[in-house]
């Protein structure tokens, strides 16, 4: 199955210089996007208070998301 999938749609990759999370949902969606794979590390404190990239696309995207530790 995945063959058949990567071999009717490649993958998409871009380069943005603004806050990651907000490129990442607007460029999905600009896109439409089936998808978005995006990997992330164990939360700590930090992240609860500034909220983590991965997070902030799991929240905001209307697409699925799967994230990768």
């Amino acid at each position: 199955m995945c063959g058949s999938l990567a071999a009717s749609r490649p993958p998409l990759h871009a380069v943005q210089a603004r806050h990651p999370g907000s490129t990442i949902v607007e460029y999905a969606a600009a896109h439409e996007i089936d998808c978005i794979i995006i990997a992330s590390h164990r939360p700590g404190l930090q992240d609860c208070f500034l909220g983590s990239t991965a997070s902030r696309v799991v929240r905001h995207a209307k697409c699925a998301v799967h994230v990768i530790r």
